[in-house]
C-alpha cells in the first residue's frame, strides 16, 4: 500500500483499519489514502452495555476475542473495557481467529480449566457471532459428555449480524 502511494496511486480500505494510514498520509499528502469501517470501539462499548444488562452476580464470564494483532479485535476490547471496569467484572480473555471452530476449541480450553461446580451461570461474550456460536457448542458438548444439564443461566453475546445466526 505504501508502494502504491509512492507511485501516486490513491487507495482505500473498506471494513478494515491500517495503523500506518496516518503515517502514509503524512509522507504522501497529495495522494488520497483512507479507510472506511464500522466504529469498532463503539461495537465493543455496545457489547459492554449488553454484558451489563445480562450479567448476574455469580456469572463466569468468558470473553472471546479475535486475533490479538488485529485492529478490530483490539478496538472492540478497548470499547468493552470501560464497562468491565465499571461493573468490577473480571473475565478471562481468550483469542480465536474469528471462526466457529476457533470459538469451539478456545471454549473447550476454558472449560477444561474450571470445575463444573462453578459453571452454574455462564455469560459468553464473543467478538463475533461465529466464535460465540462455537463457544456455545463447546459448552453444550462438555455438559452432554458428562451427562449434565446445561447451566441454568447460559447467556451468549455475539456480534456482526450474520443472516444465518446471531
Amino acid at each position: 500500500l505504501r508502494a502504491a502511494a509512492r507511485a501516486g496511486i490513491s487507495w482505500g480500505l473498506l471494513t478494515r483499519w491500517l495503523d500506518e494510514i496516518p503515517e502514509i498520509r503524512r509522507e504522501y499528502p497529495d495522494v488520497d489514502v483512507f479507510s472506511a469501517s464500522a466504529n469498532q470501539r463503539e461495537i465493543g462499548r455496545l457489547q459492554g452495555h449488553q454484558l451489563a444488562t445480562l450479567k448476574a452476580a455469580d456469572d463466569e464470564v468468558f470473553y472471546l476475542s479475535g486475533p490479538a494483532g488485529t485492529s478490530t479485535a483490539r478496538h472492540r476490547a478497548e470499547g468493552i473495557q470501560s464497562e468491565l471496569e465499571s461493573l468490577r467484572t473480571r473475565c478471562q480473555t481468550f483469542y480465536g481467529d474469528w471462526s466457529q471452530e476457533s470459538g469451539r476449541t478456545t471454549a473447550r480450553r476454558w472449560l477444561a480449566g474450571l470445575p463444573k461446580a462453578r459453571l452454574l451461570s455462564i455469560l459468553i461474550v464473543g467478538q463475533n457471532d461465529s466464535m460465540a456460536l462455537g463457544a456455545r457448542e463447546a459448552v453444550e458438548e462438555s455438559f452432554a459428555t458428562e451427562g449434565k444439564a446445561l447451566p441454568k443461566e447460559l447467556r451468549i453475546i455475539g456480534c456482526d449480524g450474520s443472516t444465518a445466526f446471531g
